[in-house]
């Protein structure tokens, strides 16, 4: 279902608190206090964006650990000719 290499995505706890956060916001903006609700909004946004980013960060210390473990693979193989 995933290629190998690639790590399913999981949403942090940052990511699910921002959901909460997005569906209370909608609330308040829709009981008038739009200043709040656009606050929240803002703060649940940056909290999905982070863990945007930190899924692609783990994902690339995935990516480098396999490129060093194939280097290191390799390079035995290359001083034995």
């Amino acid at each position: 279902m995933f290629p190998p290499g690639k790590i399913r995505f999981r949403a942090e706890a940052n990511q699910l608190l921002s959901v909460v956060v997005m569906v209370a916001a909608v609330f308040v903006i829709a009981a008038g206090a739009v200043a709040p609700g656009v606050v929240m909004m803002v703060v649940a946004a940056a909290l999905s964006i982070g863990g945007l980013f930190w899924n692609a960060h783990r994902q690339d210390q995935v990516n480098a650990l396999e490129r060093k473990n194939a280097k290191d693979a390799a390079a035995p193989a290359a001083g034995k000719d």
